[in-house]
């Protein structure tokens, strides 16, 4: 294997000048398969260095670590941008060919990870419709499934109940009672937390999503004497994946 060849010999999209070092730890591997349309992909090329806790590849070039899969998909493919993300396709995480790799939303590589194979929680129970909730986060659009049994635990369970007998919030103000099992708050640690988040706070020209904070598109509300701005795009997108999740529930 020379400095410019790659592991099975044959030329790949263009030239590149990866030291040789990085190649002695790559070694040809089996023939990966595409996760969605099930086709072959050829022989992967795995990383025999160093890898990270979840198994990732990495190396190092005079500067700090890198993904090894994301140097092999910028010397043969393009630059990437660091928002980027590469989804292994044949789901082989120390895989570096960069044939085997795609840079898809972070939407899609979620839907396509482990977690949206797994069948049961951690805990055993299992993620059928009777036992799930599916929840889509409002702002990113993202689905996510929380089991009914374990939330059910958490409620119940002993560390619930111990936060329910507190009577204090731990700066020693009295709580208020509990109403529809809803987490109790602080009133004097909120109207504190709410004063100085409104001291020289001015409207901002975008919400965080980056919708335009114009009159026509900001409501102004003031509560306790501190004044808070709100995107009324984002409202109507939440209430819109509010009511739809109530109907898939």
């Amino acid at each position: 294997m020379t400095k410019h060849s790659t592991p099975d010999g044959g030329p790949f999209y263009r030239d590149f000048t990866l030291p040789g070092r990085f190649w002695d730890r790559v070694e040809l591997g089996p023939d990966g398969v595409h996760s969605v349309t099930g086709e072959n992909l050829g022989p992967c090329w795995l990383w025999t260095g160093a890898q990270a806790k979840g198994g990732y590849p990495q190396v190092r070039f005079g500067g700090p670590k890198q993904s090894v899969h994301r140097v092999t998909f910028a010397a043969f493919v393009h630059t990437i941008e660091r928002r980027d993300e590469l989804d292994h396709l044949c789901r082989v995480r120390h895989c570096c060919r960069p044939e085997h790799l795609e840079i898809v939303a972070h939407k899609t590589n979620m839907e396509r990870g482990a977690h949206a194979a797994k069948t049961h929680c951690k805990l055993g129970h299992p993620y059928d419709e009777e036992n799930t909730r599916v929840y889509v986060h409002p702002v990113t659009g993202l689905e996510a499934r929380h089991c009914l049994a374990c939330e059910k635990i958490r409620n119940t369970g002993p560390v619930a109940k111990k936060r329910e007998a507190r009577t204090h919030c731990r700066y020693g103000h009295p709580l208020p009672p509990s109403v529809d099992e809803k987490p109790r708050r602080c009133p004097v640690c909120a109207a504190e937390k709410g004063r100085r988040m409104s001291m020289n706070y001015s409207p901002p020209s975008y919400c965080s999503v980056g919708h335009e904070m114009t009159p026509e598109n900001m409501a102004v509300r003031e509560r306790d004497g501190r004044y808070r701005y709100d995107c009324r795009t984002c409202e109507r997108e939440r209430t819109n994946r509010s009511r739809a999740n109530r109907r898939s529930a």
